[in-house]
């Protein structure tokens, strides 16, 4: 079992069973807006980037006060896959598979990969293929001139 996260009692909970709720958390959340399975998409996809034995042993080598010199990027590999996988002409379909995957790139804040100032630091944090994506770069400066800084936090 590769662990998404493991609590203060050493009690693990699989990528598996945490996409899973999440999704249905978040479809459950948005029953009421028609929004059901836009948002469980969002949740299952959300942190399929710690499926793997890298992030495995990082997050069991934190939970043993081991601090890694370096955090493991999660958060991009949900929205790199629905980018590259669902391939449509549709303008809403574009649409809608851009904000499903800006949501799952900033489920800890703000991108992480723009400074306060617009600054473009996605070469830091391997998101260059999010960049390509014109309409994504436009929504992102437009939060961060629309006085949402404070949701960035630097990290990932």
């Amino acid at each position: 079992m590769i662990a998404a996260h493991i609590n203060k009692n050493n009690i693990e909970q699989s990528v598996q069973e945490h996409c899973r709720e999440t999704a249905a958390y978040a479809a459950s959340e948005a029953q009421s807006t028609g929004l059901f399975n836009t948002m469980f998409l969002t949740g299952l996809l959300h942190d399929i980037g710690k499926n793997t034995e890298l992030f495995n042993t990082y997050i069991h080598n934190a939970q043993q006060g081991k601090n890694p010199e370096k955090k493991i990027n999660h958060s991009s590999a949900g929205a790199k896959y629905i980018i590259e996988k669902i391939s449509t002409e549709n303008t809403y379909e574009l649409f809608t598979k851009q904000l499903i995957a800006y949501a799952i790139i900033s489920h800890h804040g703000l991108n992480d990969c723009l400074s306060y100032d617009g600054e473009d630091k996605s070469h830091d944090h391997h998101f260059k293929w999010w960049f390509d994506i014109g309409p994504i770069r436009a929504i992102i400066l437009a939060h961060l001139k629309g006085g949402h800084r404070k949701h960035i936090t630097g990290n990932l």
